[in-house]
Formats: structure tokens, sequence, C-alpha cells
């Protein structure tokens, strides 16, 4: 009905875009026309309006492993990018070697005080720039990052 207040509502069906968070309402699907927030009115014109929904994409978070200071091999690689909360699984050793030394696990500081995963078990990605977890063996201080 032209020249009516319209209240634009919020998410009130309960739309989900996995890995977004809803962000309010477009004219266009690309966002390119006007935007609306929830609860703002606008006035008809003379034809129909659609809103689009319109969505930010969660912050993701990285696990990088290194080798810290290991002798040969190389450290697994985790090419998965985590929402905050997500689970993470800790890995294995990769290829890494030290003489003398058996891997044990993974600690989130160089010097083991920190938080402490053995490969397999599984964490919730904490949010950080980057989840740093690093390994520690039974002999040694030897500690690799995650």
């Amino acid at each position: 009905m032209s020249g009516a207040s319209v209240a634009v509502l919020g998410n009130t069906g309960g739309l989900v875009k996995s890995g977004n968070t809803f962000v309010g309402w477009n004219t266009q699907a690309d966002g390119g026309g006007t935007a609306y927030a929830s609860s703002v009115s606008f006035t008809m014109g003379s034809a129909s309006v659609t809103l689009y929904a319109q969505w930010t994409a969660l912050p993701t978070y990285t696990v990088t492993y290194d080798g810290n200071v290991s002798t040969g091999g190389a450290a697994p690689a985790d090419a998965n990018n985590y929402l905050q909360g997500q689970t993470v699984t800790a890995r294995g050793a990769g290829t890494l070697v030290k003489a003398g030394y058996t891997f044990t696990g993974w600690n989130t500081k160089a010097d083991g005080t920190g938080a402490g995963h053995v490969a397999g078990a599984t964490f919730a990605m904490d949010g950080r720039e980057c989840g740093i977890v690093r390994a520690v063996d039974r002999d040694s201080d030897l500690h690799r990052h995650l």
C-alpha cells in the first residue's frame, strides 16, 4: 500500500547461514541497494519491496604446528579455519624427530607450563589469532607449536 509505514523486522524466522551472523536487510541481494536495520521503518512506494538477508562472516582462526627444536622431519599441517568454540583435534608429531626423545603431546607454552593436549585429543578453539600449542616430550623440554 503506497505511503504506508512499514516496520522492518529482525531475523524473526531464524534464518541461518553457516559461519556468518545476520546483520540486517537490503533491497538488493548483493547488498548494493538500500540497507535496513531491524526495527527501523520506511514508507512504501508504489511497488512491492523485497528485502534480502545480509550476512557478515564470523572470524576464523588457524592452528599452526612448528618443529621448534626438532632435529629433522616436518611438523604436521592443519589447513582448517576454525570458528571460535569449534572443536580442534590435536595432530600427532608429523614426521618431526629429535634423537633420544619421545614425542608425548602438545602444550600452549614453549616451556610446557600451558594447557597440554595429547595427539588425538580435542579442544575448543579459543579465538586467538592463531591457536598455539607446543609439543612436549618425555625426556626434555622439547616443544613444538600447534
